[in-house]
Parts: structure tokens; sequence; C-alpha cells
């Protein structure tokens, strides 16, 4: 079971989070992610790790759209059980102001 204080996973967007979940059985369990109760889909921002007796997830340039409730289920001969955490991003992406720079030495303006 996870410690109750790493339930909930804070980040800001634009920024990253990871959360690392020990599991033992025998025979070894499938362990499966779910993000708001469908299948963790493959995002180019979400990478999943999973040893023998240990799954990580990773999440980088978190967005809005990554918040919500996770869950890894792990399954085995003798049952089921699961590890439920909330991530929660908070602030918005600083964007920097575009500044052009234009070049200027040999340009010829037509008078008229």
């Amino acid at each position: 079971m996870l410690d109750e204080r790493f339930r909930k996973v804070r980040a800001h967007v634009g920024g990253s989070a990871k959360v690392t979940v020990g599991v033992e059985g025998e025979p070894a369990p499938s362990l499966t992610w779910y993000k708001d109760d469908a299948p963790l889909r493959s995002k180019s921002n979400v990478i999943v790790d999973t040893g023998e007796m240990v799954s990580s997830i990773v999440m980088k340039r978190l967005g809005r759209e990554d918040a919500g409730q996770y869950e890894l289920v792990a399954r085995n001969d003798w049952g089921t059980t699961k590890e439920r955490f909330a991530v929660i991003v908070v602030g918005s992406m600083r964007l920097l102001p575009l500044i052009f720079l234009v070049n200027t030495l040999g340009c010829i303006v037509p008078e008229g």
C-alpha cells in the first residue's frame, strides 16, 4: 500500500512527476496502469517502466489533461489489488513574448 502522504501528486504545468509502486506476490503479478478508470494510453510525455516487482510512471511536460486519478492494478492467481492516487496539475504554462529580430543592414526603402 502507498503511504497516505503519497496518494496525491502535485506538479506544475510544464513540470514532471514520478510515482513508483512496489508489488510482491507469488506467482509474480501482472501490472496494469489506468487513468480515470480507463487503461493508460501511451503518450510521448508518459513513460511506464515495469520491472518484476515494481512499476513506475513518469510524466514529463505535464499539461492540465494529465491531471486525474491514476491506478496500478496487480493481478495473479490469488487475486487483485489496487493502488490509487491523484495527479493534480497546477498553474499555467508561462509563455515568453516572441521577439522578432529584423536585419535592417543593406535594406533599401524606395521613396514614393
